[in-house]
């Protein structure tokens, strides 16, 4: 079928089902977004024949003979976890922030909840308001990864696309990473160690892209990762390119500044690199990532970096995917802590699809520490499991009945 806003072919998975519990009439795009879809369409789509071509279908069901259907100004998404888990070898010991993000010791009861309010007055403008609580929101919080609030506000953004052009400012998500902090859209209980070093939210002072179907270059300056204010008077840099099509993603980032306060001499600078193979709904799909980062401080260059390799397994259909990881981390000191730390991270895990929007997982992970004795206890191994429960769902409203938010 044809997209209506870029004409590119896109494929599709169309649920006309009134019996299977799910909203009808609609269909999934490639993304794994599910839109609405007015009668025109269902009538048009029960009238296609085997035979018809692709020139037919898109002609009859997708081409601009059809009216769109009204327009949801609004979407609101909701996302609750709940998550336990426990060290195999000593139950109960604190876990290194570094190690293990969100969750730094043994939780087994640790609930979250997060709302997110998409507002689009106007095809052009898109702002969003993200809001969560809950004991991993301390690790989101712009003055380190233990401030000791259990509540954020992630993103507080807006961007403005007359056309192209694309104008943005407030506090959003940090573009680089191959993980992101919401459950619901991270294959993973526990992130990776890789991501727990990174920053999680920037504060964008202003930032100008140019945003096309498949391609998009952006570039922003703000006071600094994880700050709200800035601490010496020097803009900190952000650009991130970004390439997507349906089988196949891109993703490189670069952000340099002055990051230590009252310093303007001693810069960091930091980039990755993210590939993706397959699609985000099909069977099998596979992601490349890698980071290096550098920072002056009073002792020299300190160095980080690593990569990590993501495997996600689900057969078209299956209400099972297998999810496997494997990295690799090293730090002078810098972000973790510990000097010279070189640390090996494989985790495994099991999603269970009860519905589309709800997930039961089960994940085992092992951190092993080369050279070092980092963790509790003076061990060099970290071998955890973790179980979760993750439930999404969206709802527009503001447009009518039919309506879909676009």
């Amino acid at each position: 079928m044809l997209d209506g806003a870029s004409r590119r072919s896109i494929d599709a998975e169309v649920d006309l089902n009134a019996d299977d519990g799910t909203a009808n009439p609609r269909i999934q795009v490639n993304d794994g977004v599910w839109v609405d879809v007015n009668d025109a369409f269902v009538t048009a789509f029960r009238a296609l024949t085997d035979t018809a071509t692709s020139a037919d279908i898109q002609q009859r069901i997708c081409g601009e003979a059809l009216p769109l259907p009204p327009r949801h100004p609004a979407r609101l998404t909701g996302v609750a976890d709940m998550t336990g888990g426990f060290d195999v070898t000593r139950i109960g010991r604190p876990h290194p922030l570094w190690a293990s993000s969100f969750y730094n010791t043994d939780t087994f009861f640790n609930p979250n909840g997060e709302l997110i309010l998409e507002l689009k007055p106007v095809e052009q403008l898109t702002v969003t308001l993200d809001v969560g609580a809950g004991p991993n929101f301390n690790a989101l919080q712009p003055f380190g990864l233990q401030h000791g609030y259990y509540f954020d506000v992630p993103q507080l953004y807006a961007e403005w696309c007359p056309n192209l052009l694309c104008l943005g400012t407030g506090r959003r998500g940090d573009r680089s990473g191959a993980e992101v902090w919401r459950s619901d859209l991270r294959d993973f209980t526990l992130a990776s160690v890789n991501y727990s070093i990174s920053p999680f939210t920037q504060l964008v002072w202003g930032e100008l892209g140019l945003v096309g179907s498949n391609a998009a270059f952006r570039a922003a300056v703000g006071p600094g990762p994880d700050q709200f204010l800035n601490n010496n008077g020097m803009p900190y840099l952000m650009a991130n390119f970004l390439l997507t099509y349906p089988n196949f993603a891109l993703s490189a980032d670069y952000q340099g500044g002055a990051d230590q306060p009252g310093n303007n001499d001693f810069w960091r600078h930091f980039g990755d690199l993210g590939l993706t193979f397959g699609s985000t709904d099909g069977p099998v799909r596979a992601t490349i990532y890698g980071m290096f980062g550098i920072e002056e401080t009073e002792d020299g260059w300190q160095r980080w970096g690593g990569v990590n390799g993501y495997l996600r397994i689900r057969p078209t259909g299956a209400p099972v995917a297998v999810n496997l990881r494997a990295g690799y981390t090293h730090d002078d000191g810098v972000r973790t802590g510990v000097p010279n730390l070189d640390a090996v991270q494989v985790s495994a895990g099991l999603n269970v699809y009860a519905l589309e929007n709800l997930q039961f997982r089960v994940q085992g992970d092992v951190i092993g520490a080369i050279g070092s004795r980092p963790f509790e206890e003076g061990d060099s191994i970290l071998p955890r499991m973790m179980f979760q429960v993750v439930w999404a769902e969206s709802v527009g409203f503001g447009g009518g009945p039919g309506a879909v938010f676009r």
